[in-house]
């Protein structure tokens, strides 16, 4: 009898006789099938499957070519044993639901779901490069400043899908952040996400939601009551995995490691890498608090705090062994000074001398390129947010732009200068075309009730109406409403007249 494989976690699970379909992963305690092999090149749908990418929580991810479009796209295919689940069927067709509605430049954007006899799928945009699992397993310990502009981006897009759609992820973790060739970092698997705008959750028996490396206490407790700090919880423990190269809880279970998340001391990173900061160390600690209540109380608070550490960072610019470049040569200098002449001691602090200079001209050119590029990646994510989000999202992307404004990069202060301009000119067109329709309206209303009263002979109340709104309406200080007013007044005055006139000649 053949091994099954944990469609969550990826490990062999023994198959028993009594269990020839399904059983529990002793790993991640996740309900699971055997998974069916997709030969390269077989056809699902309109997609070909051309080689296997990995493991989602509901099923197998493949790279595939959209035979219509000619294009590459990621597909995910259901486990069969809970495509005929329709409570798993609901939960993987709401993956594409919860896709659907996003627009965000840091969320992998779905294109379509279907059925190929028995076959459950869905597509969605690929994204070449590798998650963040990929660098950790292979030995990566991320640089602090790297980890935290990762962590910014995802918090971006976690802000934009909580306050535009009130939902929450529920799985983040490494494995589901990937990072595209340009650095552009992709959040994925929204399979398990929740909404709070809809009651009707979906409870699946026997498959735990989320992953318990990165889960919140209250997600672990399987509360109800799930808001957008279960999330932070997740982020903070990711964040903590990626500067470390450890995840913050490790044990033999999925329990044990739950017990840890629930009751455990929040670990120092500094204990594990000593070049961390302090600074980075307390936001780990306030993201992953036990009570959700002494984390950040929202998104905005946490990126904020999170660009002030990254500021800092820049400003403060060490070695990866935390020293300054000149600290490393100090004990080199002493020892030469005991064994050499001064006239090579001389000759070897001008060399040193110059190669110090040159060693922090390409320091400084280094961190200057990096520094620039992510200006220019968040400018790209700033103008997508400007073009496609809510008034509070355009805000912030706004104030992002006057930074870049203010930046010492021409090309980007110049490009964000003219964008915010362009905003506004657009806003301001936009303002003043629903004001000319406002207007339009209530000149419209004016001169039908006026038109109402001429009818019935009431001039006299025609004429008090135009008067009391040229002294209190809304437009009354409008030259263009003044002249119209101005006319109906004329020529209800002379209509009046005549009225007069036509009774004095009874």
């Amino acid at each position: 009898m053949n091994d099954m494989k944990c469609s969550k976690c990826g490990k062999s699970i023994p198959a028993s006789a009594d269990e020839q379909n399904a059983s529990i992963c002793r790993e991640c305690a996740f309900k699971t099938v055997e998974l069916p092999v997709y030969a390269p090149e077989k056809q699902i749908g309109d997609y070909i499957i051309k080689n296997h990418l990995g493991i989602g929580g509901m099923g197998e991810v493949f790279l595939a070519e959209q035979k219509s479009l000619k294009r590459m796209v990621a597909l995910k295919i259901l486990q069969p044993g809970l495509a005929g689940n329709s409570e798993y069927l609901e939960r993987f067709f709401n993956e594409v639901r919860m896709l659907a509605q996003v627009e965000h430049p840091n969320v992998v954007k779905a294109i379509e779901a279907g059925m190929d006899g028995s076959t459950c799928y869905f597509s969605m945009m690929y994204i070449p490069g590798k998650d963040l699992k990929r660098y950790l397993d292979e030995g990566k310990v991320f640089r602090e400043h790297d980890a935290l502009e990762i962590i910014t981006q995802v918090a971006l897009a976690l802000d934009s899908v909580w306050k535009t759609h009130k939902l929450i992820h529920r799985d983040i973790k490494p494995a589901n952040i990937m990072l595209a060739p340009e650095g552009e970092v992709k959040l994925m698997d929204l399979g398990i996400s929740k909404s709070l705008e809809k009651k009707d959750e979906i409870t699946v028996a026997g498959m735990m939601i989320g992953s318990p490396t990165y889960m919140a206490p209250e997600q672990a407790r399987a509360q109800r009551d799930l808001d957008f700090r279960a999330d932070m919880y997740s982020l903070g423990a990711s964040y903590y995995h990626m500067i470390t190269g450890i995840p913050p809880y490790d044990a033999d279970t999925s329990i044990g490691i739950i017990s840890m998340h629930l009751s455990d001391p929040i670990p120092d990173p500094r204990k594990t890498n000593p070049s961390i900061s302090a600074s980075s160390s307390a936001l780990i600690k306030k993201m992953m608090a036990k009570d959700r209540n002494d984390r950040f109380q929202n998104w905005d608070d946490a990126i904020e705090e999170i660009t002030r550490i990254t500021e800092s960072l820049e400003n403060n610019q060490t070695s990866t062994d935390g020293t300054t470049p000149a600290s490393k040569y100090k004990s080199v200098i002493r020892s030469s000074v005991k064994s050499m002449g001064w006239q090579r001691i001389t000759a070897l602090l001008v060399l040193l001398f110059l190669f110090l200079l040159a060693f922090s001209a390409v320091v400084r050119k280094s961190i200057n390129d990096t520094h620039r590029n992510n200006t220019a990646r968040i400018y790209a994510s700033a103008i997508q947010i400007l073009e496609n989000a809510d008034s509070e999202q355009r805000k912030k992307a706004l104030a992002i732009l006057e930074q870049i404004k203010k930046s010492p990069y021409p090309g980007l202060s110049e490009k964000a200068d003219k964008s915010i301009a362009e905003f506004k000119k657009k806003t301001a067109e936009a303002k003043e075309k629903a004001a000319l329709s406002k207007k339009m309206e209530a000149l419209d209303m004016l001169k039908k009730k006026s038109y109402e009263l001429e009818q019935d002979a009431k001039f006299k109340r025609a004429i008090e109406l135009w008067n009391s709104y040229m002294k209190t309406g809304e437009f009354r200080n409008e030259s263009s409403f003044r002249e119209e007013a101005s006319r109906s007044l004329e020529y209800l005055k002379r209509k009046q007249q005549e009225k007069l006139n036509g009774l004095l000649d009874e």
